[in-house]
């Protein structure tokens, strides 16, 4: 019986004078209800120094401070994973923008840098096994080789994101 008398009323009222909206409001009178009636049955509230609806009212308006900072910090949490969220997508658009140039690189190269690098790095193959595949003298060729192959490779990369950098902001 007091949970429909007052509702209306209260709705109307979180509604117009704390900018809840309807459904929110609905939610905010049950648990009002709620806490109304735990106080009675938990000896809290024996005798009331006001009328019923004054202390539902009462209730609702701390409901509502409740709901507002449960709000806020969901909020707060929200744009932080937003910004995280933009940062993750920046952070994975650059890694493919490295892999896309790398890769690209990797085929400017041609061989034998190319398989040299690949036999590797990809197929973990081991500097004499890569030798003898190869027909260098020894490791130490095959070594030295690398080292200039990875050498050519960055200063590969390292020319196409300069382009790149300077096509994106007009300077070529």
């Amino acid at each position: 019986m007091v949970y429909k008398e007052y509702r209306t009323g209260f709705t109307e009222w979180i509604c117009s004078t704390q900018k809840i909206q309807y459904e929110e409001a609905l939610e905010i009178y049950q648990q009002t209800i709620l806490v109304f009636y735990e106080n009675i049955v938990n000896g809290r509230l024996r005798e009331l120094k006001s009328n019923i609806r004054t202390y539902l009212f009462a209730i609702g308006k701390n409901k509502v401070k409740e709901y507002r900072r449960h709000n806020r910090r969901n909020t707060e949490i929200s744009e932080y994973e937003a910004e995280s969220l933009t940062e993750n997508k920046e952070e994975n658009a650059r890694k493919e923008r490295m892999i896309s140039v790398s890769n690209n690189c990797i085929e400017l190269l041609g061989d034998p840098c190319k398989k040299l690098l690949i036999l590797y790095y990809y197929h973990k193959r081991s500097m004499k096994e890569i030798s003898a595949e190869m027909g260098y003298k020894n490791e130490n060729t095959t070594k030295n080789q690398k080292y200039k192959c990875l050498e050519k490779l960055r200063s590969l990369i390292s020319n196409k994101l300069n382009r790149e950098e300077k096509l994106e902001y007009g300077l070529e």
